[in-house]
């Protein structure tokens, strides 16, 4: 017998399972995505994220991208998750999106280690 949930199974491109939330949570982002573009500088950004986020919630997104940065230029998963704060398994997360060229989080990172101010 199947469970009912909220969430529904997917295969991702390299066969792993995602999960994927429903439809009605893709307009919701997309709105949220498209008031983080109008933003027209990072002040306005910062102020609009710190309105929007508690501060535990900007920190987990803070440590995150930190952990993504280490992970980058080559730093051990443990090492990591020691000088972040942020946990292995999040670390160990942040790992395997990284190591796809496709991802997010390796776009960015990628965009801005080219540049100085970083």
């Amino acid at each position: 017998m199947c469970k009912k949930t909220n969430q529904f199974q997917i295969t991702d491109m390299s066969g792993n399972i995602a999960k994927k939330k429903p439809q009605r949570f893709k307009k919701p982002l997309k709105e949220l995505l498209e008031a983080f573009l109008e933003c027209k500088n990072k002040k306005e950004l910062y102020e609009f994220c710190f309105d929007l986020m508690t501060e535990a919630e900007l920190r987990a997104f803070v440590g995150r991208f930190q952990a993504a940065k280490w992970l980058y230029i080559g730093f051990p998963q443990r090492k990591v998750s020691e000088r972040t704060g942020v946990s292995i398994a999040t670390v160990t997360r942040v790992n395997k999106f990284l190591s796809r060229p496709q991802s997010g989080y390796f776009k960015v990172i990628t965009k801005l280690s080219s540049h100085p101010h970083t």
